[in-house]
């Protein structure tokens, strides 16, 4: 297995040696970065537990808990009001 990676390596010419050039860290990155999206890729799957709702012209933002069915109404950092989408 290491005999194909040191060939495929010298194919695209990353030099294994110690000193890195800009082709050798440019493919490192974008490596990691495929792999940073294929496991983040993963966790989406579940719906996000909160939902934020900003209301047009308006100071306010609404912040609603899927789990609980609780919505609080923020306006300039403070909770103005609170619903409960879960009662019977």
């Amino acid at each position: 297995m290491y005999k194909i990676i040191k060939k495929t390596l010298r194919l695209i010419n990353i030099n294994l040696g110690g000193n890195m050039d800009f082709k050798s860290f440019l493919i490192g990155f974008l490596l990691a970065l495929v792999v940073f999206l294929m496991v983040g890729a993963g966790g989406g799957n579940e719906s996000s537990k909160y939902q934020i709702r900003d209301e047009s012209n308006s100071t306010s933002a609404t912040i609603i808990d899927t789990q609980t069915g609780i919505a609080k109404k923020i306006q300039k950092g403070r909770v103005v009001e609170t619903y409960n989408f879960n009662a019977e």
